[in-house]
């Protein structure tokens, strides 16, 4: 056998043992593959990534399905792998709310995120149980992504508020603790 057939042949046996190797561990290329693979295990979606925010060795996903949100996780692993994450599964929209909001505490961050049903909001801000007011300004599709570490690595949100266009406060939720 010839030098290039043989050359030919290895490289044929090691990309099959990549297919293999991707196939039963789960991992993928890209963290949307790593996305939709999640979405897929728990027969959810597909859904339209709204936007994505990279934290280092993970991603935040903020997502739509029909009446559903959702925040899911991507870990990144290694090096240049994606795996699935956690928080795939939506939460419905509840169009009678002002503001539809989930929280969560994933990979030592607080998250919070959620969608604006009330078009008079166009901004939303985030009271930290640490005294911090983390502002959002922008929204994407009408949803908002908060994230933030606590000193203490606990749930941290103690309001959260909604803003008309003149500054005015139209959303109060508060937390008593």
């Amino acid at each position: 056998m010839s030098r290039i057939k043989k050359t030919l042949r290895n490289l044929i046996i090691i990309a099959a043992l990549f297919c293999i190797f991707m196939i039963t561990t789960g991992l993928r290329l890209t963290p949307v593959q790593a996305h939709k693979l999640s979405e897929k295990g728990i027969h959810y979606g597909p859904s339209k990534i709204v936007k994505v925010f990279n934290h280092g060795k993970y991603q935040h996903l903020l997502c739509k399905y029909d009446n559903w949100i959702s925040c899911n996780t991507v870990d990144r692993t290694l090096f240049i792998f994606w795996a699935p994450g956690s928080q795939v599964t939506g939460v419905e929209n509840n169009l009678d709310e002002a503001l539809k909001y989930i929280e969560s505490y994933s990979n030592r961050i607080n998250i919070v995120y959620g969608i604006v049903n009330d078009e008079n909001i166009e901004k939303v801000e985030v009271y930290t149980t640490e005294g911090n007011i983390i502002v959002n300004k922008d929204l994407y599709d009408n949803m908002f992504y908060f994230s933030w570490k606590s000193k203490d690595n606990t749930w941290g949100m103690k309001e959260l508020r909604g803003y008309d266009k003149n500054g005015n406060q139209i959303y109060l939720f508060q937390r008593n603790r």
